[in-house]
Order: C-alpha cells, then sequence, then structure tokens
C-alpha cells in the first residue's frame, strides 16, 4: 500500500512536470535587425564586327559589392503535436541594403584588366516568406527555448546603382554621348535609336532562409543565420539593330549585364506577441 501511494505520487508529479514543459506558444512576432550581404555578376558584351582589332577594348565588367542594411518581418507561427517543439511560420518581409559597387573592365582575350569604376549600390527586397521551426531545448517555466529553421523567401528585388567614377572622373553617361554623368539606371533606361534595349531594375527573387533562433523569454528572442538568393535579375540587354548602335562591335553585337546578391547573413531581434 505504500509503494501504491508513493507510485501514484510519483506519476502525479511526473505529468504534471509534463504539463510545465516549455512548450513555445502560437502567436504574431516581430522581428527585426542587421543584414551583410555580399554582391556579384558581369556587364558581358558580344561583339560581332571583328574586322577592327581592338586589344584593349573591354569585353566584360565584373561587378561586386559589400552591401550593409537591416530587415523587417511581420507574421505569425503556430507549434504542431503534443510537445509542440515543431512549427511554422508566414510572414511578409522588406530588407534594404546599401554599399559601394566596383566594376572592373576585363579582355578574355588579351588577358587585360581595365582600372575599377566606383559608385553606390542599393536593394530593397520584399515580399512573403514561410519557414519550418524546431525547438531542441526548452525550459520547464514556458520561456527560454533554442531551435533551428529553414525555408524559403519569394518576392520583388528592386535594384538601383549611381553614378559609377574613376579618379573623380564620372564614367556613367548615356550611351553614345560619353560627356554626361548620369546614373546608372538612368543611362540603361535611356531608349536609343538604333540599339534596342530591355531594362529591368525590378525582378523576381527567390531565396533559401536557415539558421538558429534563441527565445530569451515568452516574449524576447534572437535569431541569426544565412539567405541565399538563387536568381540573377536580368538588369539590362541591348542589342545593336544596325552599325550605328550604342554598342561596341556593330549590327548584332550584344550586352548582358546580370548579378545578384550570391549570400546574405543577419541578426534579428524578436519580439512574440
Amino acid at each position: 500500500m505504500v509503494f501504491s501511494k508513493r507510485g501514484a505520487f510519483l506519476s502525479v508529479f511526473f505529468l504534471g512536470g509534463l504539463g510545465f514543459l516549455g512548450a513555445e506558444t502560437n502567436g504574431a512576432f516581430l522581428g527585426a535587425g542587421f543584414q551583410y550581404s555580399y554582391l556579384a555578376g558581369a556587364d558581358h558584351y558580344t561583339k560581332l564586327n571583328t574586322t577592327i582589332q581592338t586589344p584593349f577594348q573591354v569585353d566584360e565588367l565584373a561587378i561586386e559589392s559589400n552591401l550593409y542594411g537591416g530587415d523587417l518581418q511581420v507574421g505569425y507561427k503556430q507549434f504542431f503535436g503534443t510537445s509542440k517543439r515543431f512549427g511554422l511560420r508566414y510572414y511578409g518581409m522588406f530588407s534594404g541594403h546599401t554599399g559601394n559597387y566596383y566594376k572592373n573592365g576585363f579582355n578574355t582575350s588579351a588577358q587585360y584588366m581595365a582600372m575599377t569604376t566606383v559608385g553606390r549600390a542599393t536593394n530593397f527586397f520584399y515580399g512573403v516568406g514561410m519557414d519550418a521551426l524546431y525547438n531542441f531545448y526548452e525550459n520547464k517555466a514556458k520561456e527560454r527555448s533554442f531551435g533551428v529553421f529553414g525555408g524559403f523567401m519569394i518576392g520583388g528585388s528592386s535594384w538601383y546603382l549611381d553614378k559609377g567614377y574613376r579618379n573623380s572622373l564620372c564614367l556613367t553617361s548615356y550611351l553614345g554621348n560619353p560627356t554626361s554623368c548620369v546614373s546608372v539606371n538612368a543611362s540603361l533606361g535611356a531608349k536609343y535609336k538604333d540599339t534596342q534595349t530591355k531594362f529591368q531594375p525590378t525582378y523576381v527573387q527567390f531565396a533559401f532562409n536557415l539558421g538558429f533562433r534563441l527565445n530569451f523569454s515568452k516574449h524576447v528572442g534572437v535569431e541569426t543565420g544565412v539567405r541565399v538568393p538563387v536568381i540573377n535579375d536580368p538588369f539590362f540587354k541591348g542589342k545593336n539593330t544596325t552599325d550605328d548602335g550604342e554598342i561596341p562591335g556593330g549590327n548584332g553585337s550584344t550586352e548582358e549585364f546580370a548579378f545578384r546578391r550570391t549570400i546574405v547573413f543577419f541578426i534579428n531581434y524578436v519580439a512574440n506577441f
């Protein structure tokens, strides 16, 4: 009888303890923080007229940039099962980044590297996302938890490339008008008589999202991780329709300028409601 009473007491204690395991609760959340991302791409020329040899004519401009900024997420999270360790969250997001871009001219046949053009690059990424959540650890006070997340984001990516300079000399101009000094967006967005162009400063972007999350209390947490965008932004495409076209190389010569943020590192403060 003593054993039975003791066993019953332990059973009640154990089951009661399970009820106090720190299952994270469903609810809205708001996240904001710092981001660093790396931009990489190339402005590539295909020249059809090779009758005039120009061994030092640039045929590719590599672009790169270190971008710094922040992001904002607003959404809802929910957990499933008895333990409530696995969940999903759905959110809207917005991020902005800026930093100096560097364009390095290169001739692939002559192995010639031109001097660098420096300007300002700004990107905005906005859309929606969904992540799977899993908590490895939860305390008994329903407050602290530690886990991982992984998911995706999809939305629009908008770019602005400002004027480019080399030793205080402006090198971004309207095609065929080297004395003008305008942003890259203005130059490539203009219309030209003998060159067919397609300028897309905004394009769809898809990014994978993964990292670690830590809740210090029921309402306060922090997250850190990486995001990997996978779609190149086709910023500009051009093709000469006559020999008088603005792209070097005569009739039929083309230019394609594409790039993307190849990786993003972030740390966010998260408020849970």
